[in-house]
């Protein structure tokens, strides 16, 4: 997905690629921790909202497994599904730590 991204890249500027991964791995910092807060505080709404914008840019990027796991977030059956989120999101952090790995590698072949 990144490649195809690249095709976009302007001769002369930053490498585009290298900037859409430091913002997505600072975005997917920001969200998850929303996620975090949500479930402690029972906050469906911000849940839903973190994990439906966490979706979209990964899979944007290609990180299939965490736009996979944020769309089961969406769609947890409501209101005795916290043990559930809890646990989603726990997978969620784990592929985030194999995305991150991977997008870190790609970023530092491009300097």
């Amino acid at each position: 997905m990144l490649n195809d991204l690249a095709a976009a890249q302007v001769a002369g500027e930053p490498d585009l690629i290298v900037e859409l991964i430091d913002l997505y791995l600072e975005d997917a910092l920001r969200r998850m921790a929303a996620m975090q807060a949500a479930i402690a505080a029972t906050d469906k709404a911000t849940l839903n909202g973190a994990a439906h914008a966490l979706r979209g840019s990964s899979a944007s990027l290609g990180a299939c497994q965490m736009a996979a796991l944020c769309a089961e977030l969406e769609g947890l059956d409501w209101p005795d599904s916290w043990p559930s989120a809890r646990a989603l999101l726990a997978r969620l952090q784990q592929a985030f730590a194999h995305v991150r790995q991977a997008f870190t590698a790609e970023r530092q072949s491009r300097m």
